[in-house]
Order: structure tokens, then sequence, then C-alpha cells
């Protein structure tokens, strides 16, 4: 590296700034010999030295930290009871609210499950009751007036039921035909 021609590249500063170990063995020499170079170095350094120095003005000072003294601290054996116990307190009432909302829980389950097994039951009762009304379609005759009719399906035509259920109209005297 010539001291005339070239001088050291912004990266080459930058690491003479950070730790001149980094640089080459040339570089560290043209930075002793060459003003420019250092005086650059120099420059950049004491930049940084005075962001620092404001930097350590504008901050505020930290908070000290409170120290707690156990001499000072004097806790009777009442104390630490009570403080057992307030503790105690707020378990017990925290196990509380979890079985009453485990159980609220369980009950609005149960609940549900029981208003499912009703609505199974009436759909179950439901098609119970419609393969009834099929059966009466098919054969309206109770079973003991089949036995008299001796048939099993049983076709009934508009003379049948007349004669089953008189019409009862005000002209006809069904009392006398027989």
């Amino acid at each position: 590296m010539n001291q005339d021609t070239e001088h050291l590249s912004d990266e080459q500063i930058t690491w003479a700034i950070i730790d001149q170990g980094e640089l080459s063995g040339s570089a560290r020499k043209h930075l002793a010999r060459c003003d420019r170079c250092s005086g650059k170095v120099e420059a950049i350094k004491r930049s940084l030295a005075r962001i620092g120095d404001q930097a350590s003005r504008l901050v505020p000072p930290p908070r000290p930290r409170p120290i707690i003294d156990r001499k000072e601290t004097n806790l009777s054996l009442l104390d630490v009871i009570f403080g057992l116990r307030k503790l105690g307190f707020s378990m017990a009432l925290a196990g509380i609210l979890l079985v009453i909302i485990g159980g609220g829980l369980l009950v609005q389950e149960h609940s549900h499950n029981r208003r499912l097994a009703a609505v199974r039951e009436g759909v179950l009762s439901d098609a119970a009751l419609m393969a009834e009304v099929d059966q009466l379609i098919e054969n309206p005759l109770p079973p003991l007036y089949n036995d008299l009719v001796g048939e099993e399906s049983l076709a009934t035509d508009r003379d049948f039921i007349d004669f089953v259920v008189p019409d009862g109209s005000p002209g006809e005297d069904h009392a006398g035909s027989a």
C-alpha cells in the first residue's frame, strides 16, 4: 500500500476504531505513518465520545432499588399466622368457586342429556304412533271384529260403511228395518 496514493477505506477506518488487531499489518503501518487516516480515526473517536457524554448527561439517573433490611422486619408469630390465614382463605375461596363452576357445568350437561333423551323418546313415540296409524289404514277393525268378519284385510266400500254406520237421515227409519 503506497502512503501517497492509497489511504485506508471507510471499512478499514471503522475496524481501526473497533479493533486495530483486525487490520492487516500493512494497514496498521499506514495508519501509524499517515496523518490523514489517523486524523479520521481520532475525529470519529472524539465524535463518538461526545455522543456518549451527551447520552450520559441526558439519561436520568436510575432509581435506587428498595432494600429491605431483614433485621428491621420484626414479624411476630401472630402476623405470620394471620398471613397464612389470609392465604388459606383465598385458596379456599378459589376452591369453592371451582367447585361451583364445575358443578354448574355438570348440571348443565346433565340437563342437556335429559333434554336429548326426551327428544329421542318423543321421536320414537311418534314413529310408533305412525306405525299404528299405518296399521289402522290397512285394517280399521279391532281384532275381535276381524274374527267375526273372517277376513284379514277387509276391503271396505261405501255400501259397507253405510251398513255399519247408518247415515241417520230424517226420512229413513233404521229401527223398523231390523
